[in-house]
């Protein structure tokens, strides 16, 4: 994870896809989400245009695009951080399935490759 976060030019970006019928991973709270500027608004706005009853669905055109939030690198290693107690992997090991509030979201941190 240090290795991406250098070479991030100080800022890193989340996919998200909203995931109406899924098992989480981990669970956040609104006020914790609140922490990471932007990430609240690029939640909303997942659950309009990026939103399915399961991921991955069986054929890859049926998945939705994800809505991309940009973060700070350093708001995205606290994020990361706060994910990993709750979950026990990183963000940078693998999509993490979150609940906030109810709803569930899969989020990945984009490699440097896109």
């Amino acid at each position: 994870m240090d290795e991406y976060v250098s070479q991030a030019g100080g800022a890193v970006r989340l996919k998200l896809v909203h995931v109406k019928h899924a098992q989480p991973e981990a669970f956040l709270t609104r006020k914790e989400v609140e922490l990471f500027p932007g990430l609240p608004e690029a939640l909303e706005q997942t659950r309009h245009r990026a939103s399915t009853d399961v991921y991955p669905q069986q054929f890859e055109a049926l998945n939705p695009s994800p809505v991309v939030a940009v973060l700070k690198t350093e708001d995205i290693s606290l994020l990361d951080k706060l994910i990993k107690t709750r979950r026990g992997k990183s963000l940078y090991d693998s999509a993490a399935l979150v609940e906030v509030d109810g709803e569930k979201y899969l989020m990945a941190v984009e490699h440097h490759c896109g």
